[in-house]
């Protein structure tokens, strides 16, 4: 929710009463939202393998790392969030962008 505020804040700075960019605004907070969840996953389970590794007696250096997870894995790391989320993941998710949008309004009107 604070980063669809943060988003809201730029969008009215910079583009004022204009009510398109608000919305575009609002997909971006969006679409941040999501990203930020997926690399989330992908630090979380390079991790977990690493430690795996290491408990193993194996090198913990040998795990891929977070950006290899997301960026070579994105579709296993959507598929384990997907499983994952719950109703509280979506309400957050819907809140940013209502964020970015209301802070966007109500700042351009001052």
């Amino acid at each position: 929710m604070a980063l669809g505020a943060l988003v809201g804040f730029v969008v009215a700075k910079l583009g004022g009463r204009n009510q398109g960019l608000w919305i575009v605004g609002a997909v971006f907070a969006l679409i941040a939202v999501f990203l930020g969840e997926m690399y989330g996953y992908a630090l979380v389970a390079s991790d977990f393998l690493s430690n795996v590794a290491e408990r193993m007696g194996g090198d913990g250096s040998q795990a891929p790392s977070a950006n290899e997870f997301f960026f070579d894995h994105f579709g296993d790391l959507y598929g384990g969030w997907k499983e994952d989320a719950d109703a509280l993941t979506y309400i957050f998710m819907a809140l940013s962008p209502i964020a970015a949008y209301g802070a966007a309004h109500e700042l351009s009107n001052r």
